[in-house]
């Protein structure tokens, strides 16, 4: 995209979009897609394997495929990101920025929070393994599943079980 608030909906098959730095919404399709977010970008996965790189705001939802989410950050951008879980396996790392994750109901979730100021991290009704990162880490386990919880030591840590 070159600028502008976007709409994109991605087919069968397997694709790669990289967003402007403004606000975008983007429907995945049913091939392995790979997304690369810039702005205030909203990303709905569908039924393909996704891996998403989010350097600004992006408010990303999980469907009954895998998804890796990656927070990253280009220069001084550095990306601040809610994650939805859904049926699909799950694994966000954090980064350098700041990540909120609800986990969805899959068995196998992972997630890393970045090392920014704060991360919440709340398991789902599946299995997850939590990982604490930041200054401060929000820990939670979810209703159902195994979860296995660890904190950072050089952090403040608050972690529900």
């Amino acid at each position: 995209f070159e600028g502008g608030t976007n709409t994109v909906s991605a087919a069968a098959g397997n694709d790669t979009i990289t967003g402007s730095t403004q606000s975008n919404l983007m429907f995945l399709g049913s091939g392995n897609d790979i997304v690369y977010s810039e702005g205030q970008d909203t990303i709905v996965g569908d039924t393909g394997a996704d891996t998403i790189n989010a350097v600004g705001q992006a408010l990303t939802f999980n469907n009954s495929a895998s998804m890796v989410f990656i927070n990253t950050n280009i220069g001084s951008l550095v990306g601040t990101s809610t994650v939805i879980g859904g049926a699909g396996a799950l694994s966000v790392f954090g980064g350098s920025g700041e990540v909120t994750v609800f986990g969805g109901s899959a068995n196998n979730e992972f997630m890393l929070g970045g090392t920014g100021t704060t991360d919440a991290l709340i398991g789902g009704t599946g299995s997850a393994s939590i990982f604490g990162a930041g200054h401060y880490n929000y820990l939670a386990s979810g209703t159902t599943g195994a979860d296995t919880i660890v904190s950072a030591s050089n952090s403040t840590n608050y972690m529900f079980g």
